[in-house]
């Protein structure tokens, strides 16, 4: 595990992955811009993306409804917090959950994964995403 850490860490800015989450055992450590945001709106970012990671659906709803209030650094953040809580719980989990959303809160959540994928300054594609992430971005409002 050690090893692809090291790799991934390596390689993934290379491949034009803008996540800089770090930490294996929860992305959101080390975030303290996205940490801070998060406390101004009464929410324990760590504690949440921790419950999250372990597949629950109100922690990752209350992690979708944050999405708006972060820009900038915080932003980039939740952006690579969203992304490995995809890659981690799966596209099966993340998917369902996120088709509950509101339209809003579903294209903001998409909007932050395309960012993080490098969606527009990457060879990246919505098409792709979708073949790769299919309950994730079957509702996106994005196309190619």
């Amino acid at each position: 595990m050690i090893k692809f850490s090291l790799i991934f860490c390596v390689f993934a800015p290379l491949l034009g992955c803008r996540s800089i989450t770090t930490n294996q055992n929860n992305p959101a450590l080390g975030m303290p811009d996205t940490i801070a945001i998060a406390q101004e709106s009464g929410v324990n970012y760590v504690e949440l993306t921790a419950k999250a990671l372990n597949r629950s659906e109100s922690s990752l709803h209350r992690l979708f409804m944050l999405t708006n209030k972060f820009d900038g650094a915080s932003s980039d953040g939740h952006s690579g917090v969203l992304r490995a809580l995809l890659t981690r719980t799966g596209d099966d989990f993340f998917g369902m959950q996120l088709a509950r959303e509101p339209d809003e809160v579903r294209n903001d959540v998409h909007n932050q994964l395309l960012y993080d994928f490098g969606w527009g300054s990457t060879e990246i594609r919505i098409s792709e995403l979708k073949r790769w992430y299919p309950k994730t971005f079957a509702q996106c409002h994005l196309t190619d």
